[in-house]
């Protein structure tokens, strides 16, 4: 009929938010239904779309774009997802707590293999028992924290299998966020407290001055190693993309990692060292930082050392977004 305008009602927000599948609201992060039927039929001969600053009884809930969202919200979304899935894991708090137990108990066995290795060689490569344990407490640290918050990465090969990747693209937030925000492993807690009391037992048997600038620098140096494992997540992750199912090479640079990193660095081939250095910096995990608290070498390659596995995160991170350009969804 000649001018006709179709009128759209109005969509609740909590609608509009469960069909985004996200828990925000629809006025400020999602396009209500009606805004993309208006899109749909802009086609049509004679339609006229509602403007956004006509006032006719109905709202426009056409929305900024997600980069419009602030990182306090960011934040604020995240630590709500990590209260859920605390809140999922204490439902079987028995299980919860044997777990727990479990990760303690094999953590320990590893430290103990150790110790008795240098009850029979007194000394490996001029290390001592507590050196190493320096550095097995940092590379614990690092790795249990990494595997507390990444390990969305982890099982990102589901994601792929399942298709749920499909259902991250269209929300309105960046999948590299909806990935790490995806699951929290809390009884990675009990392999996190081992390591802890390894290292301050290691730094009150080696009389460690720690000044300010070297506690600084060890805090920076387990936020670098830590972005160091969750790089090695990301690019195992990545990989899914075109193999589907994550590849088990990763697994000899993460696991395989903490094992190689509880020893020092000067007992393995200088082929391997320099592999370890330069193209996976392991090495700049904790045997660097440690030769800096122990009084051993304050070079400046030293003094960088921990920067390295946050540079690592984000070439890691500029890997994820090129694998997700290159994504072809599970039908393909």
């Amino acid at each position: 009929m000649r001018g006709f305008k179709p009128r759209l009602p109005v969509v609740p927000d909590a609608f509009a938010s469960r069909l985004y599948l996200c828990p925000q609201r629809a006025d400020t992060s999602v396009i209500s239904v009606g805004a993309l039927c208006r899109r749909a039929l802009s086609h049509v001969r004679g339609f006229k779309p509602r403007l956004p600053g006509e006032t006719d009884g109905y709202r426009d809930r056409d929305v900024p774009p997600t980069r419009g969202i602030g990182k306090m919200h960011h934040l604020s979304l995240y630590l709500h997802f990590v209260k859920l899935r605390i809140r999922a894991q204490m439902e079987y708090r028995l299980s919860f707590l044997f777990e727990l137990f479990a990760q303690s108990c094999i953590a320990v066995i590893d430290f103990f293999m150790i110790a008795i290795l240098f009850a029979r060689f007194k000394q490996l490569a001029g290390w001592t028992l507590w050196e190493v344990g320096l550095l097995y407490g940092m590379i614990g640290i690092c790795f249990a924290f990494a595997e507390m918050f990444a390990r969305g990465f982890d099982l990102f090969q589901d994601n792929v299998v399942r298709g749920e990747f499909d259902t991250m693209l269209i929300r309105p937030l960046d999948t590299f966020y909806q990935v790490f925000a995806h699951q929290f492993l809390l009884r990675r807690l009990g392999r996190l407290v081992q390591a802890i009391v390894v290292l301050l037992i290691a730094s009150s048997q080696l009389a460690v001055s720690w000044t300010f600038a070297k506690v600084t620098y060890l805090l920076v140096a387990l936020v670098g190693g830590t972005c160091f494992f969750i790089a090695l997540a990301v690019i195992g992750a990545t990989t899914c993309f075109w193999t589907v199912h994550s590849i088990e090479l990763i697994n000899i640079f993460t696991h395989g990692g903490l094992f190689m990193g509880s020893y020092p660095f000067s007992i393995y081939r200088q082929w391997f060292r320099h592999f370890f250095t330069f193209v996976i910096p392991l090495a700049c995990v904790n045997y660097f930082p440690s030769l800096f608290l122990l009084g051993k070498s304050a070079s400046v390659g030293v003094l960088i050392a921990p920067f390295v596995g946050c540079v690592f995160l984000g070439v890691a991170m500029l890997f994820w977004r090129w694998g997700v350009l290159r994504y072809q969804s599970t039908g393909h």
